[in-house]
């Protein structure tokens, strides 16, 4: 007979046919049987499939996708910022991973929260300082008012991860609003 497992499904319909009726004659029983005792051979099989194409994807050095969710990890990393002063009454506040090259998040990094004090001198709590949103992409535009112009505007900046959790603080970004 020929391959019948490439070409036509008509074609691979007939051989499959032909087949069973083989496997009917050989083993004496029905089809219905016969596709009792295939899965429960297969069975064992199906249940230990998962953990060995794991144990032998990770030996092969190939990701392999978890299945459930996994928890965040844990930020330790601080963003690194720079701020852009060349506009009147604009900051323009670009920031990075510490620890990655170009503009590289964290893994498990959602965003990074940008805390703001607008004043004469750094926040001696976080009391002072307010908190205008979390960015999910660098830069961030700080748009102020020319009653600011000449005032000291602290930036504190720090990760936050996917379920809400916040790395550690940096060192204070202070810069003078330009007029």
């Amino acid at each position: 007979m020929s391959d019948c497992i490439s070409g036509s499904d008509a074609n691979f319909n007939t051989c499959q046919q032909h087949f069973f009726s083989l496997s009917e004659d050989a083993l004496g029983t029905g089809v219905a049987t016969l596709f009792d005792k295939l899965e429960a051979l297969q069975a064992p099989w199906i249940s230990d499939y998962p953990p060995n194409m794991v144990a032998k994807d990770v030996a092969g050095g190939l990701p392999f996708p978890k299945t459930g969710n996994s928890p965040a990890p844990v930020l330790t990393t601080r963003p690194v910022g720079t701020v852009d002063t060349g506009q009147r009454c604009i900051h323009v506040v670009n920031f990075r991973d510490k620890a990655a090259s170009g503009k590289a998040k964290s893994k498990g990094e959602s965003g990074c929260e940008i805390w703001l004090k607008v004043g004469d001198s750094p926040p001696a709590t976080m009391k002072e300082a307010h908190f205008p949103g979390l960015d999910i992409a660098t830069p961030d535009t700080a748009h102020y008012e020319m009653e600011d112009a000449g005032k000291t505007a602290c930036y504190l900046l720090r990760w936050v991860n996917t379920r809400g959790e916040p790395g550690p603080w940096p060192e204070t970004l202070a810069t003078t609003i330009a007029r």
